[in-house]
């Protein structure tokens, strides 16, 4: 997603909003605006954790389980190369798991930073 796709989306967003002549309001609107734009560009931030500052932990469906495996985007070093993909977190064993959550994939240190997938599909339930 680029900057100019946000403002765009924010500008769309505000064309929801009723019109009304009135200057404050029309101000509220823009400020409507930027908050917008303001919000989704501290979600994309916030999406994303530095493995070398925390690891993926075990909430909500995967906390009581007895060998939770975490899904997580990651971006690092794995075994198809440089870049990113689907990777479980072993909570167990403190490693990377591959994408069928079946077999190790890489040590802790190879993956830069990850997300949780939870939080990009939007599993909102809280």
């Amino acid at each position: 997603m680029k900057k100019e796709d946000i403002v765009k989306a924010a500008k769309e967003y505000r064309e929801t909003l009723p019109y009304c002549d009135d200057a404050k309001i029309r101000g509220m609107s823009v400020g409507g605006e930027i908050g917008f734009i303001a919000g989704v560009e501290w979600f994309m931030k916030s999406l994303f954790h530095k493995t070398k500052d925390e690891v993926p932990q075990p909430i909500g469906d995967y906390a009581n389980e007895v060998y939770p495996q975490i899904p997580c985007l990651v971006k690092g070093h794995l075994s198809t190369g440089y870049g990113y993909g689907v990777r479980y977190w072993n909570v167990t064993e403190q490693c990377w798991d591959d994408e069928e959550c079946d077999d190790y994939e890489c040590d802790k240190e190879a993956v830069e930073e990850w997300a949780y997938l939870d939080d990009i599909i939007g599993n909102m339930e809280e």
